[in-house]
């Protein structure tokens, strides 16, 4: 595959999801995370439901319950099975509900404000998302009121794309 198949490839499958998401294709469904157990967020917040892929090719990921208590590595499973992902979005929620918010992570970090994943690494097995205690574990920003969010804890989630 040459760089121009393999960007428009890549367009392709950011353009499908954002556009499941947006009509409704891309469903979320509740149930368990590994192990078939219910992890919830510091101070209890219930996962929202899981992101369900519509693109053939591309897999979700159970919702991962953290926290910036401590520095640490967050792992997510590749849902993309066993080679690195030609595409991938990593998401937020804060959690709350089954229909909680849920944030694709656009990536400018700022330590006070966006937060965290500082880095993401993506190997053939894993998504490490590289979490600092002296930053929130992830800010959303409002244009409406222009107030940025922070959160101490949530949910992280992955889609792939092979």
């Amino acid at each position: 595959m040459n760089s121009r198949s393999a960007v428009a490839a890549l367009v392709a499958c950011a353009a499908s999801l954002a556009v499941g998401v947006s009509l409704g294709v891309a469903k979320a469904e509740s149930g368990p995370g590994p192990g078939g157990k219910v992890v919830r967020a510091k101070g209890g917040a219930t996962p929202p439901k899981a992101i369900v892929a519509a693109m053939p090719g591309c897999a979700g990921s159970a919702w991962i319950a953290d926290s910036n208590a401590t520095n640490h590595t967050t792992a997510i499973p590749n849902p993309a099975g066993s080679s690195p992902p030609s595409s991938l979005t990593v998401y937020f929620s804060p959690g709350g509900d089954p229909s909680a918010a849920v944030f694709p992570v656009a990536w400018s970090w700022d330590n006070h404000l966006s937060g965290n994943p500082v880095t993401i690494e993506v190997t053939a097995n894993r998504i490490s998302l590289q979490i600092f205690s002296q930053s929130p574990l992830h800010g959303v920003w409002s244009a409406a009121t222009g107030v940025w969010t922070t959160y101490a804890s949530g949910y992280w989630a992955a889609v792939a794309c092979k």
